[in-house]
């Protein structure tokens, strides 16, 4: 009797370990999926708009065979906490467009962080035109440039900094619209906003059946 009372205390022990792990495992930071299903869910939501919005960048002819963007899978070690050094400088930058037109901007911060196990620096630039004077501007060029990504960058989408620290997510990365239709005038990003990493986060580069 006493064994068996054993037996049956050993096999609940058992049983409780295995649903506690598997019912907290895919609670930790390593496992979680919500962070994932939320990037695939924007990016539907962008193909969907790219698909149907009449804001599309896409022309009418690409439009009637796209299905959707590429990019990489998500992936959170390319979501990186920055340290935020503002700039004191309150003279114009100008940076040129893909068309050879000009925007100005101020350089409001350093973005300092880690990406691959390397100390990494971006500027952070501040819309210096009248009609949009809170727009935070953050262009970058990478290893894959050129390459797997748009052959003049990308560009992240950046709050005002709140505090000296800030999120910086790659997989929301994305391609200026110069990347679709020639008709667009992007801005491009400078030489010092240049990663030498490989930033495989974000989207990929944009081929057009309809241009092939």
């Amino acid at each position: 009797m006493i064994k068996f009372k054993y037996t049956l205390l050993a096999g609940l022990a058992a049983a409780f370990a295995f649903i506690f792990f598997y019912t907290f495992k895919d609670a930790t930071p390593e496992n979680d999926n919500s962070y994932v299903r939320q990037i695939r869910k924007e990016r539907e939501k962008k193909d969907k708009d790219f698909k149907y919005a009449e804001w599309s960048p896409l022309t009418e002819e690409q439009r009637k065979i796209f299905t959707k963007l590429d990019y990489f899978e998500p992936n959170q070690q390319y979501k990186v906490m920055a340290k935020v050094v503002l700039l004191a400088n309150d003279t114009v930058f100008k940076i040129m467009t893909s068309s050879n037109e000009i925007r100005r901007f101020y350089k409001y911060a350093h973005l300092q962080f880690s990406l691959e196990n390397k100390d990494c620096q971006l500027l952070l630039f501040k819309s210096a035109e009248p009609t949009s004077p809170n727009y935070y501007f953050l262009p970058f060029k990478d290893l894959t440039t050129g390459i797997s990504t748009y052959e003049t960058g990308r560009y992240i989408d950046i709050e005002a900094p709140k505090t000296n620290s800030l999120e910086i997510d790659f997989n929301k990365a994305y391609n200026p619209y110069c990347a679709y239709n020639e008709e667009y005038s992007c801005p491009l990003p400078p030489e010092e906003n240049t990663l030498k990493v490989n930033v495989l986060a974000g989207e990929r580069l944009f081929k057009s059946k309809a241009a092939e």
